[in-house]
């Protein structure tokens, strides 16, 4: 059959969605944080940086020309990523203690022609930035060789060489030639900011997109489904005049405008606590959270997927004698946020599936959820907290990890999947699945529980992603006669059934196939990298010979793309899978799974080419799907 065409389109299809809002708020991240570079290393010439669409580079992996006049910088970081820069920034600010260290660095960035790899927004006479327009996957082999998934690649100009840059020391701002200081960074006229924007007030929007930017990202690397966007609030700023400590504020505390010190320790103890592997908070180190949770630390308060807004003002912190890597460091900060309405990190919602699903009936952006605090919010003090929206009328989920269930051993992972889905399950044992991106387990303490939904209604919001992402298939690879999946209770109880057996069992003359859903971390990791594996294979024509090894059992991630299924029923599956590849060991839980027919066969499986919809066999066409016009006979399914 065709699929190892198939297989090959789904690995890109999903990655080229354009995401233009995002570029402003990148622009902010990097404004902000080349300003805070340049007040930490007393850099002089530091320039902000402005939108500039005649970049016009050749795209990654080809290098810069001898006379281009950009460098390279990968954004959009995936889970992989983020663990790389958090190591390799980790390991550099202890090598900067080296007095070579910098000719060093010089010298192979010179030499490799690499971007300075993860610092390349700090060139300080980079003046515009320009990026991709579709998000795709770029593959940056790290210098500890390690492979690392980008989203996007941007261009950063006019410098192409590391070592010209010129770099000068003294007040910030204060080496900016004929372009305006503008709170310590160099604008160009030609600057595209606002110019009714007080400085101040420039800064602090470009620190409120900076956190937009690092949610949106966590958020996608580490599939949660309920972040939402921060907007400014006066009511969280004005909470400063009527600070009490006997009064239970309604906010989480964020320290800002650090010194190097503050840099350091941070950025050290982020390694150490487990941010960049999960976001499971259960498995993050307990001390730090602890010292997020009564406001000694704020620099991961930010991620607390359900904060919906953030006031910030002028408050000097201090923070002395905290001991890292052998070194002591003094923190200090020079203002402070409130970010609300959450008050606790352990005890907020946290939920897991296709980030943008878990937002109930508020609006979407591209992964985040866009909605406003209760009417009856307050700083401090009781509110009715019922007005948190809870996933379309269906169930709030735990992390990953917790009580997930997953695949038999037979299953095997491959690309990337329609995202896990969980949801609120029986009594006594976690989550049944499916409604939402999302599951739900016996709560951990801090994840709150949602009511139990019928059986159906749970997997509602699984199936609508699956039929979104067979639809998106279908239009992008031209195939014609993809089936949109319906719920068949028949299927349910099959699956219900298989969920009994471990490892699962061939079946003789069985007239459906499984897969399964609501992946935790280690699933995810496992099958972004099981995904190169079959880059590789589909390169080599090797695709279908690998899939038809596993005709009698699951070929997951790839499974429910089979065109012609069109009927699905789910339930919950709690089988941990231990599994080593190489040099590391995954423990996969997944918390769902799901029957489809009526193909039984993954090799012989029919897929015709053409306009997505064009060839459904006189049955309704639904937005390039068929539509099956008679419901399935329950006698032929075994």
């Amino acid at each position: 059959m065709k699929f190892l065409l198939l297989g090959a389109f789904f690995i890109g299809a999903t990655l080229c969605q354009s995401t233009p809002h995002e570029y402003e708020e990148l622009i902010g991240k990097l404004n902000f944080d080349r300003r805070q570079f340049a007040y930490r290393m007393n850099i002089s010439n530091m320039y902000e940086l402005h939108w500039d669409e005649k970049l016009n580079p050749k795209l990654w992996p080809e290098y810069r020309a001898p006379n281009s006049s950009f460098r390279e910088m990968l954004i959009g970081r995936e889970q992989n990523a983020i663990e790389a820069e958090v190591y390799i920034v980790d390991q550099l600010l202890l090598e900067i203690r080296n007095p070579t260290f910098w000719k060093r660095t010089k010298d192979s960035i010179n030499r490799n022609r690499w971007p300075y790899w993860p610092f390349e927004h700090f060139l300080p006479t980079q003046k515009s930035i320009a990026c991709d327009s579709r998000e795709r996957k770029y593959n940056w082999t790290t210098p500890w060789k390690r492979s690392s998934v980008y989203r996007t690649i941007c261009y950063l100009g006019p410098e192409n060489s590391y070592s010209k840059v010129i770099w000068k020391h003294g007040r910030p701002g204060s080496a900016c030639g004929n372009a305006t200081n503008v709170v310590g960074l160099c604008r160009l006229k030609k600057g595209t900011k606002d110019p009714q924007l007080s400085h101040e007030v420039q800064n602090m929007r470009d620190f409120v997109n900076k956190l937009n930017f690092e949610r949106r990202e966590y958020a996608k690397a580490m599939n949660i489904s309920n972040m939402y966007k921060l907007k400014w609030n006066f009511a969280l700023r004005n909470a400063k005049d009527n600070m009490d400590s006997s009064r239970i504020p309604n906010f989480q505390k964020i320290y800002v405008f650090g010194n190097n010190d503050s840099y350091h320790y941070e950025s050290h103890a982020l390694k150490d606590s487990n941010y960049q592997l999960t976001g499971d908070i259960s498995r993050w180190d307990e001390q730090l959270v602890e010292e997020h949770e009564n406001g000694t630390l704020g620099f991961l308060t930010h991620l607390v997927p359900e904060q919906k807004a953030i006031g910030c003002f002028k408050k000097h912190y201090v923070l002395k004698n905290r001991e890292i890597r052998g070194k002591v460091f003094n923190l200090e900060y020079t203002s402070m946020c409130h970010i609300g309405p959450e008050r606790s990190l352990k005890n907020s919602v946290w939920k897991f599936g296709a980030p943008g699903t878990g937002c109930g009936s508020d609006k979407v952006e591209d992964g985040l959820c866009v909605g406003s605090l209760p009417k009856s919010y307050k700083p401090f003090g009781e509110f009715d907290s019922e007005t948190k929206p809870a996933a379309s009328g269906t169930s709030t989920s735990s992390p990953p990890q917790e009580e997930q269930k997953t695949p038999s051993p037979q299953a095997v992972p491959e690309n990337s999947s329609p995202e896990d889905l969980r949801t609120p399950s029986p009594p006594v044992k976690a989550a049944s699945e499916g409604s939402s991106s999302q599951e739900l387990r016996t709560p951990s303490p801090h994840i709150k529980a949602a009511t139990e939904v019928s059986n159906q209604q749970k997997y509602e919001e699984l199936v609508a992603k699956l039929n979104y992402d067979r639809r998106e298939l279908a239009k992008a690879m031209d195939v014609a006669n993809m089936f949109k999946l319906v719920w068949n209770d028949e299927n349910a109880k099959i699956a219900h059934e298989l969920s009994k057996e471990f490892p699962i069992k061939n079946h003789p003359n069985r007239n459906y196939r499984q897969f399964f859903a609501g992946r935790n971390n280690d699933a995810i990791f496992f099958e972004k990298e099981a995904t190169k594996h079959i880059d590789e294979l589909a390169a080599k024509d090797e695709l279908k010979e690998w899939t038809d090894r596993y005709e009698n059992q699951t070929v997951l991630t790839l499974e429910q793309f089979l065109p012609t299924q069109s009927y699905i029923g789910c339930a919950p599956w709690n089988h941990p899978t231990p599994v080593k590849i190489f040099y590391r060991r995954y423990k996969l839980e997944y918390s769902t799974i799901c029957v489809l027919t009526p193909a039984s066969s993954f090799k012989d499986a029919e897929i015709r080419v053409g306009p997505a919809g064009s060839q459904c066999g006189g049955g309704q066409v639904e937005d390039g799907l068929c539509v099956k016009g008679h419901e399935v006979d329950d006698s032929q399914i075994h």
